[in-house]
């Protein structure tokens, strides 16, 4: 009834190297930005805004998650190789971090968001093996989404059917943040 497995974090959404424009502005969101370095007043600085934009449509169109806004400090001194937070605040309440690294000074940067990001596909993959492998049964496991955001202690509910149509709820408690998953079904 019990079936304990890491799902990996390969697949979770990033962006290849970003381009961004030049031009120094403030971030608009309401949120509180992550803290980061001071930044020298006469230093170029990167378009927070567009990073924000970037990374708001990257990470939904990626992970199926609708994001309702992301929060990156107000100011970073463009810099080859620095890395800053940006939170990303997702339509249900959920929240992850990106973490953001610059690549040269023009504007260019990459990002991860993976600590509380739990691929959907493994954790099905995770049920039909586990209940073949108890149960000797068949099924099509169905969790929503391509992603969903959950940390330690928190749990989600997906669903399995057998090839004979039976419905079967399943649990999954997350571990840890890192994706450590535990699943459990009643048959």
């Amino acid at each position: 009834m019990l079936k304990t497995a890491t799902t990996s974090q390969d697949d979770s959404p990033t962006a290849p190297d970003t381009p961004a424009t030049d031009q120094p502005t403030s971030s608009s969101s309401d949120a509180p930005s992550p803290a980061v370095e001071p930044v020298d007043p006469n230093a170029k600085l990167l378009d927070v805004q567009e990073v924000e934009s970037t990374v708001k449509t990257q990470f939904a169109d990626q992970s199926g998650i609708a994001v309702e806004s992301v929060a990156c400090p107000e100011k970073v001194a463009a810099k080859d190789a620095a890395v800053f937070e940006c939170q990303v605040n997702a339509k249900n309440g959920k929240k992850i971090t990106a973490v953001v690294t610059q690549k040269g000074t023009d504007g260019n940067f990459s990002w991860n968001a993976t600590k509380g990001l739990i691929s959907l596909a493994k954790v099905e993959d995770l049920i039909k093996t586990g209940i073949k492998n108890q149960r000797q049964v068949d099924v099509t496991p169905k969790c929503d989404g391509k992603f969903t955001i959950a940390y330690a202690g928190e749990s989600f509910n997906c669903s399995a059917t057998s090839t004979e149509g039976k419905n079967i709820p399943v649990k999954v408690d997350v571990k840890s943040d890192d994706g450590q998953v535990e699943v459990s079904w009643n048959f």
